[in-house]
């Protein structure tokens, strides 16, 4: 474990089985092992437990259903706002096909080390262009004049637990009852 200047940004690294993770045979434009540095404001993958992990159990899922309705076509382009460790970004080249990828977040030791892993752990046979920046949102990236295929917002996730609505200021059932189970796991 590598360490920075201040606890927020101690940074880690962690080995991603791609197989596994994003239940494929073989990746192709990806490395088959993602040597990929986590820092103290990423989020930590759920490697070891895949059902509690976003990408791997719920964006890697919806990019094979995207892929899939488009008749196996890919995409040029992919932009992922909140990014993190850069892991969606991954998928994205590797599910999607994406050639161009955008990668945002508001803490610029995360998109230098999601910048970084996707540059590490791209197939050599398969270059992808690379566009960051950390801010708000799109912002970062108004500099590319750039438009993407398919972009993707990852909400802020809060690490300690809170405390549950009373049971008169409780919000009607989600739309989305798995999405609010992983929530509650995470």
């Amino acid at each position: 474990m590598t360490a920075a200047s201040t606890p927020q940004t101690v940074s880690k690294s962690i080995l991603v089985d791609t197989s596994r993770y994003l239940r494929i045979q073989k990746p192709r434009r990806i490395q088959p092992q993602l040597d990929v540095e986590i820092t103290g404001h990423c989020f930590q993958p759920h490697i070891d437990h895949l059902e509690s992990d976003w990408v791997s159990h719920v964006a890697a899922p919806a990019f094979k259903v995207y892929r899939q309705n488009r008749g196996g076509a890919g995409v040029e382009s992919f932009c992922s706002i909140g990014t993190g460790s850069g892991l969606d970004v991954l998928s994205a080249i590797e599910i999607l096909g994406a050639t161009r990828v955008g990668l945002t977040d508001v803490h610029e030791d995360v998109v230098a080390a999601a910048a970084a892993n996707v540059a590490r752990n791209q197939a050599a046979a398969f270059p992808v262009t690379i566009q960051s920046g950390f801010g708000d949102l799109l912002t970062p990236l108004l500099s590319y004049n750039a438009r993407y295929d398919v972009s993707m917002r990852t909400c802020p996730t809060f690490h300690r637990r809170m405390p549950r609505p009373s049971p008169k200021r409780r919000r009607a059932p989600t739309m989305f009852p798995r999405a609010r189970k992983m929530c509650r796991t995470w």
